[in-house]
């Protein structure tokens, strides 16, 4: 876990930390676990030295030892936060039983702010933030008497079309503007309800914190310069940090005693536990148990995936449509969604044309994802006017059919996953890291999207746009995907 993080310059590392949204700084989290449990030690020392129950203490260092030799099986880093914190906990009840656990839970549970949100999750996530930052954004301008159009994820003005990035959505201030709301509650000492009130307000604090920064971003000329958003958002933390403070202290001035913590008990009574140097011996065997796992632990094998040809799958099933390549989307807007290869064309079918994208995905990543609302949108600013689910062709794919507008265009677009699982299947498959393991669903991911210009929004013109030229497209490109299919299908030697 510490060496997580280290590809990056300490310049780059605090800007990733405070910015970027899902970068862990485990370092980071670590040390803040460690200064809480410092806090606590003296308690944890005053106690009589007690086992807890055996089969607790049992199922912690199991449960540590299960994650730890999956993460080193399946190399998911990550993962070794959660063994180190049932391990922590199994040392705990081991020397101090269940008042030792109670006596610093906080610092051992803090340890899970390692773990990022699965990647399918949180691409979900930051498009709903993105979409609702772009309107919060053109409130404000509008409070400001300042002339914006909304528009998806953009913000549109006379002098500048500004797109709200994942970098702008505001989860990572969120989260950690959390976790040093966490520590400001321990130092205060806070419990109860007055502890609860102070950590749910804070993400929607930071939200709106952050849809001034981004508001601030739009009206600064020099925005593009990182070191401004590095500043801006320390800024932020300090500003969300400040009115956590000022809040604390109202509640504590209107609902006095709300906010007390528990007595401090041992801080100053007999410091029972270093004094025995039997006390060690579970820790170092403990440690010398994940020293095994980590040798002897073999990493999975990869199966070789192969790359098919997409332009020549295209080629011979769509031979007589003329088209055009499109050009690859440089801007932000994709965000983490990202494909080991992937086509654009647009096709000229009679007085109409079709874009279509074939993206070919790998969900063995644990950074990206093919996955993502982006994927139904041919591009950044386009807002969605209706949306509905249905059959594209009898017996073909339940499609995502979406009406989209962008100033005075109108297109129809349908979208569709094939090789992919509901939202809740893939966020617990890219948590455990299954597709790298034996558990890897067989290739391949295939995301597809068609869409073509609409004359109006009326029902009329999506039933017409959707018989020909979307079903008719659909119809020619189904060998295409058939071989496409084929060749993404590894042979039994692909092995590497």
């Amino acid at each position: 876990l510490l060496t997580i993080g280290t590809r990056y310059s300490t310049e780059a590392a605090v800007e990733n930390w405070l910015m970027e949204p899902n970068d862990r700084a485990p370092l980071i989290v670590i040390a803040l676990s460690a200064w809480l449990l410092y806090r606590r030690w003296p308690r944890l020392e005053a106690l009589e030295p007690r086992a807890g129950p055996a089969w607790a203490v049992g199922a912690c260092f199991a449960l540590g030892a299960v994650i730890y030799g999956w993460a080193v099986y399946t190399r998911t880093d990550e993962l070794q936060a959660l063994s180190l914190l049932f391990n922590a906990s199994g040392l705990v009840l081991l020397r101090w039983g269940a008042a030792g656990l109670r006596a610093i839970w906080l610092p051992i549970a803090f340890l899970a702010f390692i773990v990022p949100i699965p990647t399918p999750l949180v691409v979900e996530l930051l498009w709903k933030l993105r979409l609702w930052t772009a309107e919060y954004s053109g409130w404000l301008l509008w409070l400001l008497q300042i002339p914006a159009l909304v528009s998806g994820d953009q913000v549109l003005r006379a002098s500048q079309a500004f797109q709200v990035i994942e970098g702008c959505s505001g989860l990572r201030s969120a989260e950690t503007l959390t976790m040093l709301v966490v520590l400001l509650i321990d130092l205060f000492e806070r419990r109860g309800w007055h502890a609860a009130v102070l950590i749910l307000l804070t993400p929607p604090l930071a939200f709106a914190l952050n849809g001034l920064r981004v508001l601030t971003l739009m009206l600064n000329p020099h925005s593009e310069l990182a070191a401004i958003h590095s500043v801006q958002g320390i800024a932020i933390l300090l500003v969300g940090l400040l009115v956590v403070y000022l809040l604390d202290g109202l509640i504590e001035r209107f609902a006095p005693g709300s906010g007390e913590g528990t007595e401090r008990r041992g801080r100053d009574g007999n410091r029972q536990g270093s004094e025995d140097p039997r006390a060690l011996g579970p820790l170092f065997a403990v440690g010398a148990a994940m020293l095994v796992l980590s040798v002897t632990v073999p990493e999975w094998k990869r199966t070789r995936h192969p790359i098919p040809d997409l332009n020549a799958a295209l080629d011979r099933a769509l031979p007589e449509l003329a088209w055009e390549a499109i050009p690859p989307d440089t801007s932000y807007f994709m965000g983490r969604t990202a494909f080991r290869r992937s086509l654009h064309r647009r096709y000229d079918v009679g007085s109409r044309d079709v874009d279509l994208f074939i993206g070919l995905g790998s969900v063995r990543e644990r950074a990206t994802t093919p996955l993502g609302p982006t994927n139904e949108r041919p591009g950044s600013g386009w807002r969605v006017r209706t949306a509905e689910t249905l059959p594209l062709a009898e017996g073909g794919p339940e499609v995502r059919a979406l009406m989209l507008e962008k100033g005075l265009q109108r297109r129809l677009a349908v979208q569709w996953y094939e090789g992919a699982k509901p939202l809740l299947a893939e966020t617990f498959r890219a948590l455990l890291g299954l597709e790298r393991s034996r558990f890897e669903r067989p290739p391949p991911l295939l995301v597809i999207r068609m869409s073509t210009p609409v004359p109006s929004p009326s029902r009329e013109a999506f039933e017409e746009a959707l018989g020909d030229p979307i079903r008719r497209v659909y119809g020619l490109l189904e060998p295409a995907l058939d071989e496409i299919r084929r060749d993404a299908t590894p042979s039994p030697k692909g092995q590497q």
